[in-house]
């Protein structure tokens, strides 16, 4: 659960974005939440249908190349 609907803020409870898409999470209605226990990342467009899993990978990708740059933000 989101922090601001009353989740925890933790390490366990987040998830590292860079900031483009930390701000499509806080501002452009996205959610990514991950199964409990596990490293299985699910993310939501704003009407609440699942992105494809090839979506999912181009994501991870850019993720990866913002990492390498130190573009990344923790939401």
């Amino acid at each position: 659960m989101h922090w601001v609907h009353g989740g925890p803020t933790s390490c366990d409870n987040g998830a590292l974005l860079c900031e483009r898409h930390h701000i499509a999470v806080h501002d452009g209605g996205f959610t990514v939440h991950r199964d409990p226990g596990t490293s299985r990342w699910h993310t939501h467009r704003p009407d609440g249908s699942p992105l494809r899993s090839d979506e999912t990978a181009r994501l991870a990708a850019e993720l990866r190349a913002a990492a390498d740059n130190g573009e990344l933000l923790l939401a």
